[in-house]
């Protein structure tokens, strides 16, 4: 539990100290207390809960803009692509992928997309969405629009449209940059950006 506090109020290693608390070993409560159990449990508790709310996958209490960046990694789970009639080389298609996000505190989230993409020669623009599942069952909701080589560099914009738990309210945008493999369209990208929660 010391450790996901730890994690979850890194941002604020400046301000915040986090110690850990034994009460069997304060002389003020005694060993044998039946109050020593559901009290430590209740500090416990009540550590975890403040840091949820201040720290949480990056997350900073406040409006004021904080900086955000993490790398994410995904694999298609499907995909359809049709031939453009007259339009030699053109394609249209549509991709499901799933995934992992890597936070700077820690944190892991499972990432799923759904995009809708158009293919022409070696440049491909897509546009889509994504879900980030977190542990704490907490969820952050974007969507995003990039251009790139099927097989190589990728480049584009997000965009923040809300969450739950920790990430209510949330609101943003950022870029992106990443690569994708032949030959089923896995990917990684490194995104950054910046956000704010509603208070």
């Amino acid at each position: 539990m010391l450790g996901i506090c730890e994690r979850r109020l890194a941002h604020f290693s400046e301000s915040v100290q986090v110690e850990q608390l034994n009460m069997e070993s304060m002389p003020s409560v005694l060993s044998v207390s039946v109050d020593a159990y559901p009290i430590s449990l209740g500090l416990k508790i009540g550590l975890i809960l403040s840091a949820a709310a201040l720290g949480g996958g990056a997350v900073a209490a406040g409006a004021h803009e904080q900086p955000i960046q993490w790398r994410e990694a995904f694999v298609t789970v499907s995909s359809d692509m049709a031939p453009v009639k007259g339009h030699d080389g053109h394609f249209v298609g549509m991709s499901h992928q799933r995934g992992f996000a890597f936070y700077d505190q820690g944190d892991v989230a499972t990432v799923e997309v759904w995009l809708t993409f158009e293919r022409a020669e070696a440049k491909t623009r897509y546009r889509g969405y994504a879900v980030y599942s977190f542990e704490d069952e907490s969820t952050k909701v974007g969507r995003f629009s990039g251009e790139g080589d099927p097989v190589g560099a990728q480049s584009g914009d997000f965009r923040f449209e809300g969450g739950t738990g920790l990430f209510s309210g949330i609101a943003g945008d950022g870029s992106f940059t990443g690569r994708a493999f032949p030959t089923d369209g896995d990917i990684y990208l490194d995104v950054e950006g910046t956000y704010s929660l509603a208070q």
